[in-house]
């Protein structure tokens, strides 16, 4: 099974191979047979700010074999490409939604009977926090941080998976959190639809 992932932007002035939606459905069009996959990284896709996480996993789900969940920050225009590691829901990628989107899938590939519908992921990378600083671990994978990150992470799964979500009872807007304020801010309610797993207003 091949499973394709790789940083978005150029390292030492060479450009990547795979940026985009359409550079992973290019590559999976050349060699059309399921085993050719994804590993979806939302932190290296993620800090393309035109990057649609939670469409692309809607649209090449089918296909994904991994997942690394994770989550950064671009920096704004004056630096070009440049973004830093956030924890997993503090950055610019609307995790919620995007873990909304592969519950959605996966549910799918289960309807279908596909032995492989639980798509793998991990909680990679996170920041140094507690004992992690006294650490001499590998840089960018913190114990207690990417513990953190798990538990956020599957609170967000088990939330979204609840019964009373599934039925279709309101639950707050996509947040967008704000590194000015260091809050996330929501602007209406939205409603999950029972039938489709959707998001709608």
């Amino acid at each position: 099974m091949l499973a394709f992932t790789v940083t978005v932007l150029a390292l030492l002035g060479l450009p990547r191979v795979m940026s985009t939606e359409e550079d992973y459905a290019k590559i999976m069009r050349a060699v059309d047979i399921p085993a050719n996959g994804i590993t979806l990284c939302a932190g290296s896709l993620g800090s393309r700010p035109d990057n649609d996480l939670p469409g692309m996993m809607r649209n090449l789900g089918d296909r994904v074999h991994f997942l690394h969940l994770r989550n950064v920050a671009v920096e704004g225009d004056d630096i070009c490409n440049s973004f830093y590691e956030t924890m997993h829901l503090e950055g610019d990628t609307d995790t919620v939604v995007m873990i909304a989107a592969v519950l959605e899938k996966e549910k799918g590939r289960r309807a279908e009977g596909r032995a492989d519908w639980n798509i793998p992921m991990r909680p990679d990378h996170g920041l140094d926090i507690l004992d992690d600083l006294g650490r001499e671990g590998q840089p960018g994978y913190p114990t207690i941080g990417r513990m953190r990150g798990l538990a956020e992470l599957r609170g967000v799964m088990t939330a979204l998976s609840h019964s009373s979500v599934s039925a279709g009872l309101c639950i707050l807007a996509p947040a967008r959190f704000t590194r000015r304020t260091r809050r996330f801010t929501r602007t209406r309610r939205w409603r999950r639809t029972a039938a489709t797993g959707a998001f709608s207003a």
